[in-house]
Formats: structure tokens, C-alpha cells, sequence
């Protein structure tokens, strides 16, 4: 029995991109997930910057601390 989540002929999960050659679909991947990580990093340095310039521009002191 053919596995339904697999393109009828090849055996390349089936993708939003309808790529079917699997190097060029772990290539795409492997991209899709660098530029999502870039993003979140991007993102969280945006936040934790304004977090700290909001806490020096009201004079709250502000410690790092380990929660483990």
C-alpha cells in the first residue's frame, strides 16, 4: 500500500512548494528554517531592547537573574 502523504511518483513528502526532487526539498527546508530563526533572533533583540530602554528611561533597575 502507497503512503498517502507521499507524491504518487516519487518518494518525496508531499509540500506547499510541490517540490518532488528531495535534495532540492531538504535544500528549501534547511533555507525556510534559517530565515524563520533569523527572524525570531531579529525579533527578540528588538524586544528585549526596547524592555531595557523602557526600564531606563522609568529608573527601574533591572538584574538578570537565573530562574533554574
Amino acid at each position: 500500500m502507497r503512503d498517502i502523504y507521499l507524491y504518487e511518483d516519487c518518494d518525496v513528502l508531499k509540500n506547499l512548494l510541490n517540490i518532488r526532487d528531495k535534495a532540492l526539498l531538504d535544500k528549501a527546508e534547511a533555507d525556510y528554517v534559517t530565515y524563520r530563526l533569523k527572524e525570531i533572533a531579529i525579533n527578540s533583540f528588538a524586544k528585549i531592547t526596547i524592555m531595557l530602554l523602557f526600564f531606563r528611561c522609568n529608573d527601574i533597575p533591572f538584574r538578570i537573574t537565573d530562574s533554574g
